[in-house]
Formats: C-alpha cells, structure tokens, sequence
C-alpha cells in the first residue's frame, strides 16, 4: 500500500465552485493539514466512483441523489449582473427579460425560475447565448455578451471591483446548491471526515 495514497483526497468539483472558492481556500487547508494532498479534477457529470477513483465530489444541484450522502455546503442567492454599461440600461425587469441572457446549458430554466420567484411572468426574447458552465458565463458576461445570472458569494471580486454590477437589487434563493457527495459505502473514512470537517468549518467562518 501506498503510504502517500492514504492521505489523498480525490475529488471532482464543477469548475466554478473549484476556481471560485475551492482552489482560493487550498492555501487554508495545506497550512492545517501539512501532510495531506488534494487530488482535484473538474467535472459537471456524473461520476462513477470506482472506475474514477474518487473519494468524493462537489455538485451543485437540489440534493437529491439516491444511494449517496449529501452534505449542503453553500446555498445560492442568485443575482443578475453585467458589466457597468449594460447594467445602466435595464431599469426594470421587462427590460432585462428582452436583454441578452447567458444561459447554463446545464440548468436551462434557471432564468424563468428566478423571474417566476419575482412573480414575474417570463417572456423572454428569442436569442439565446448557451454555455456548458458558470465559468464560461462569466468570461462572456465581462465581455460585455449579456447579463448572467449569478450566486452573489461566488462574484464577490467581480462585484468589488465594479467590472460587474447587480442588475437591480433583485437577489433570489437559489433552487440548485453546492453539496458535498460520497457513496453511503465511504462513509466514516478518515480521509472524507478531515475534508468534510475542514471545508464545513471554513464555509461557517466565512459567515461570520
């Protein structure tokens, strides 16, 4: 057996959650667990856990996989944003209905659940611009392609830094959250207790 192995933790995370939050925090986790590495790989699909070899998977979704243990980690609050000009022109949200929206190809209803949880009827224009992730989105989105629909926690430099603005102050609970996923069978292994208890910890910090 390899001593090295035994403390690996291998996990695939959708790629937003890992550049936007998980690889920012890997400095936290090292400097806690000196001895323990963090094997990353990025992926929206669903994994097989043998045939990948994986401790673990980060997914965002409304936490229901059967056979699994499933740990809510960040529920989403979803805001509308654009780059500044952009932003300027939508006053109203029969406005930004008729603007260019970036679509997730993944959640395609994403927008209509947002505008249905404004009470909002949703009629939006024909064109549409898909992607297969938020981190595509977002690139677009900078460039100036249309307006994406965003979980706040996950823009905060953008947002900062006023390269993106909130388009209006509509912010709305999010229908799909990130989760913390491994097989019932992996339960109690020390490798996912020390990552659950890390990531959990410096999550509930954050809020603080």
């Amino acid at each position: 057996m390899d001593p090295m192995r035994d403390k690996q933790i291998r996990m695939s995370v959708v790629p937003f959650f890992a550049t936007r939050w998980l690889m920012p925090a890997l400095e936290s986790f090292q400097s806690q667990y000196p001895g323990w590495e963090l094997a990353i790989q990025t992926s929206t699909q669903k994994s097989d856990f043998d045939l990948e070899d994986l401790n673990l998977v980060i997914r965002r979704g409304a936490g229901n996989w059967p056979g699994m243990c499933q740990h809510l980690l960040l529920e989403e609050h979803l805001i509308a944003v654009a780059p500044p000009a952009l932003s300027a022109t939508l006053h109203s949200l029969q406005d930004l209905e008729r603007a260019s929206l970036l679509y997730n190809s993944q959640v395609p209803t994403e927008w209509q659940d947002w505008f249905s949880q404004l009470g909002h009827t949703f009629a939006p224009s024909s064109a549409r611009l898909k992607f297969q992730n938020n981190s595509q989105i977002i690139e677009a989105c900078i460039t100036g392609a249309g307006v994406a629909l965003m979980d706040i926690r996950l823009v905060r430099d953008e947002l900062k830094t006023k390269r993106l603005l909130p388009v209006q102050d509509h912010c709305v609970s999010g229908m799909r959250n990130h989760y913390l996923v491994y097989p019932k069978s992996h339960q109690g292994r020390a490798s996912i207790t020390l990552f659950k208890n890390w990531i959990e910890t410096r999550i509930r910090e954050e809020k603080e």
